[in-house]
């Protein structure tokens, strides 16, 4: 298996292994295909709006190791979030292009990827507007990680490791659709 470190100055954020061994040779040309497909004039300046204003609504939690009323309340409403038109009206103009280019057994994989981008960018505006691994939130990551893998459990591993390359390189759809200054 292929290992990857992700570096910010001196800092390590995260050091994983390839769910798939070669990935880590393809996973660029994933990354710049889907920095495209966000770009797609399909995406309107409505859409993107939408999808701003959905993240800024979003609630901020107090940290809980509670089941009562945080934890599980904020998984329903990233459920809730993921299945909303702001999202899903992205993820219909992206759903041809990936299959188009990848083929339909990479389609979640690349939704998986999109997710925890979305998890991201809801970090970015409620976060310091900058660092886009703030963390602000792990009950909110570990809810998403717990939701993603749940629906599509034979693409998580890889989806998330997509993901990484995506925030790594800036792919989220706040940051192409500039709603990062």
């Amino acid at each position: 298996m292929s290992e990857i470190t992700f570096r910010t100055k001196n800092l390590t954020i995260h050091h994983i292994f390839s769910p798939v061994e070669g990935f880590d040779d393809i996973a660029p040309g994933y990354v710049e295909n889907f920095r495209i497909f966000l770009q797609s004039s399909k995406i309107t300046k409505t859409m993107q709006e939408a999808y701003i204003s959905a993240l800024r609504e979003f609630p901020v939690y107090p940290k809980s190791n509670k089941l009562e009323g945080t934890i599980e309340d904020q998984a329903y409403k990233l459920l809730d979030l993921y299945h909303s038109d702001a999202i899903q009206n992205i993820l219909d103009v992206l759903a041809p292009q990936i299959i188009e280019k990848y083929g339909k057994d990479q389609l979640s994989v690349f939704i998986v990827a999109f997710l925890e981008g979305v998890l991201r960018d809801i970090e970015i505006i409620k976060g310091d507007g900058k660092n886009r691994l703030s963390y602000f939130n792990r009950d909110l990551d570990c809810s998403c990680a717990s939701i993603l893998k749940s629906y599509l459990p034979d693409d998580y591993a890889l989806g998330d490791y997509l993901a990484r390359y995506f925030l790594a390189d800036r792919v989220t759809a706040l940051h192409v659709f500039g709603g990062v200054q």
